[in-house]
C-alpha cells in the first residue's frame, strides 16, 4: 500500500505546484487603464514631502466613492459625495469622462455637467498616476495649502 501511495502523493503534490507555480498574478495581465478602471476607489491617506496630512482632508472628501469605467468612444465615471457632504447643495453623483496619457502617465477627469469632482481640496482635475495595482491607486497633483504649492499624493484604496 505504502508503494502505490507514495507515487500518488508526489504527482499530487507536483501537480499542485505546476499549477501554482504557472498562474500569473491577476494583476499582470490587467492593462493600467483596466486596473484604474477597476473600483470603487475611497480616499485612504494623503502625504506632503512625505508627512501625512490626512487632517487636512475633509471628511466630506474622505468618504467620496470614485469610478472609473472603459467605455467607447469615450471612458466615464461618477463621483459618489457618500454620507456626507461639503455642501448640502452638492449632487449626491457627479458624472464625468476621464482620460489616461500613457506616456506622461496622466488622469485627467473632466466633469459633466459642470459639477466638481473633488478629489483633494484645492486640487485641479489633472493628476500624475504615481502607481495602481489590484489594492491600492497613487496619484499626485500641485495643491495649494495655505498660500503654498505642494506636491502632494493621494492614495486611494478599495
Amino acid at each position: 500500500m505504502k508503494k502505490t501511495l507514495s507515487p500518488i502523493l508526489f504527482l499530487l503534490s507536483a501537480t499542485t505546484f505546476f499549477l501554482f507555480s504557472c498562474q500569473k498574478d491577476s494583476s499582470d495581465s490587467m492593462t493600467t487603464v483596466e486596473l484604474i478602471a477597476d473600483g470603487p476607489w475611497k480616499f485612504s491617506k494623503a502625504t506632503a514631502s512625505g508627512v501625512d496630512v490626512s487632517a487636512l482632508v475633509q471628511p466630506c472628501i474622505k468618504d467620496n466613492l470614485l469610478n472609473f469605467f472603459v467605455g467607447s468612444p469615450s471612458n466615464t465615471g461618477n463621483l459618489n459625495e457618500g454620507p456626507t457632504k461639503c455642501n448640502a447643495a452638492d449632487q449626491q453623483q457627479v458624472e464625468f469622462t476621464w482620460t489616461y496619457d500613457e506616456s506622461f502617465q496622466k488622469i485627467a477627469i473632466t466633469s459633466v455637467g459642470g459639477g466638481t469632482i473633488p478629489i483633494l481640496p484645492g486640487g485641479s482635475n489633472e493628476f500624475t498616476l504615481v502607481s495602481v495595482d489590484e489594492l491600492q491607486m497613487v496619484l499626485s497633483q500641485t495643491v495649494t495649502f495655505s498660500g503654498t504649492a505642494q506636491l502632494v499624493q493621494v492614495t486611494l484604496v478599495h
